[in-house]
């Protein structure tokens, strides 16, 4: 529908695009790691095993460590913080049915978000408390972000899926964790890489605080040294850098960029001319897929710090967006990743909240859909909305789906949203070349 030479990728040198991992670049299994029994898992992974039925019945993997570290702030090898667990699906016929859609080998993306949000912390934890208390008060991580999830091969129940992470860098009170998903294709859960498939990776932030005085806390710096540390804090440097440039062309703040306003007068004269020769039809308002949800937070939700759990709100969002997606599309789509999700407050047990979605634009070729999620507090007496995080999740259209109709916006704050989506989508469009998302 759009004007191809209006949708062009272009290069701008320093707007970095993060490269896309593949499985040359899955996370290195440490020499001398140790293997457990589900048993050990409320140990080694004691955020996850609260929340998770696969992860107690899974099988962990660690790095031993000393039970005191020398200094709270003396530096730490990225294998200290180490941890993997394998979900053993392919043997366990109730656990695969907890896990899985309605199509009987699906796994339901929601819930495998929600459980990598609490692997990404525990690995942060692993990391913060530098292999013991040092005399140093009680610690809590809590999410800021997730930088990109890609899903590169669909989500299957039917096979063992592997949770593997580490912290990859470090900045004063933050971390960075990475983390990948992989499929098991045999039951060597010892053996390394053999076996494995990479379906995807995550990259979250994760900050820690005093779990007294929820004030931010510094961390132990990472060790480097090797070929590994060095690529993986070259990656952290692109997508720290990648940040940057979103937060500078945030379209809240600045306006449209020069180059946008033709484009943006193309979109309504498109819109324009379907009306006049009556094929609006092939345009779907972007209202007309919207979702929305209240729902009152309760206790069994919250983390350890006593706020809402941020994957639960990741689940809620992507289960919002699916719906969302269907509506646009009229048939189910593939969920294959996430950008940039950030979480603005905490969330209080108690509070209700508000999870909007609507699908805010469609590729060209109608293969790609991008769904934007917000969630507010809301106040029922006043009326009040306070932002508390925002999603932006990618869907596919299955092989031999009809053509996916464009979506139009009708007000100003609706073409902002879909021009945001719109430079995501280009930025998206390549991982070799960089993109101006213009």
């Amino acid at each position: 529908m759009w004007p191809r030479h209006l949708l062009a990728v272009r290069r701008l040198s320093g707007s970095p695009s993060p490269p896309s991992p593949s499985l040359s670049s899955v996370l290195r299994v440490p020499s001398d790691v140790a293997r457990g029994i589900p048993d050990d898992v409320r140990h080694i992974l004691p955020l996850l095993h609260d929340l998770s039925d696969g992860a107690r019945r899974g099988i962990p993997r660690w790095v031993p460590t000393e039970d005191r570290a020398p200094s709270s702030h003396a530096p730490r090898k990225r294998s200290a913080s180490w941890l993997e667990i394998t979900y053993p699906f392919s043997t366990d016929v109730g656990l695969r049915t907890l896990y899985m859609l309605a199509d009987g080998t699906s796994m339901r993306a929601g819930r495998f978000l929600e459980e990598l949000d609490a692997f990404a912390a525990d690995v942060s934890v692993r990391h913060a408390r530098a292999g013991g208390e040092d005399g140093r008060p009680p610690l809590a991580v809590v999410t800021a972000a997730h930088d990109g999830l890609s899903i590169f091969s669909s989500l299957s129940a039917v096979h063992d899926l592997r949770l593997r992470g580490a912290v990859v860098s470090v900045g004063e009170t933050s971390m960075e964790v990475r983390t990948d998903v992989l499929r098991v294709n045999d039951d060597n859960y010892c053996g390394g890489r053999g076996g494995e498939t990479l379906l995807g990776s995550c990259h979250t932030i994760m900050v820690a605080r005093d779990a007294g005085t929820f004030e931010k806390v510094a961390v132990p710096p990472l060790c480097g040294g090797d070929v590994e540390s060095a690529e993986l804090e070259a990656e952290a440097d692109l997508r720290r850098a990648r940040r940057w440039i979103l937060r500078e062309r945030n379209l809240r703040i600045n306006p449209p960029m020069p180059d946008e306003v033709p484009i943006l007068h193309e979109l309504w004269r498109e819109a324009h001319e379907a009306h006049l020769s009556g094929t609006l039809a092939e345009l779907v308002p972007m209202n007309a897929s919207r979702i929305r949800n209240l729902e009152v937070m309760q206790p069994k939700n919250r983390n350890v710090n006593g706020y809402i759990f941020g994957g639960y709100l990741m689940r809620r969002s992507l289960e919002a967006a699916w719906l969302s997606a269907f509506k646009h599309c009229k048939h189910p789509m593939v969920f294959v990743g996430a950008d940039d999700v950030t979480f603005a407050r905490p969330v209080e047990v108690g509070k209700i909240i508000e999870v909007s979605s609507r699908v805010a634009f469609v590729d060209p070729e109608g293969l790609t859909i991008r769904v934007f999620v917000d969630v507010n507090h809301i106040s029922l007496e006043s009326g009040r909305q306070e932002p508390t995080c925002e999603f932006h999740f990618v869907f596919h259209t299955p092989p031999g789906s009809p053509r996916t109709p464009q979506v139009q916006p009708v007000t100003y704050a609706q073409t902002l949203l879909w021009l945001e989506s719109r430079r995501r989508w280009l930025a998206s469009k390549s991982e070799a070349r960089h993109v101006d998302g213009r």
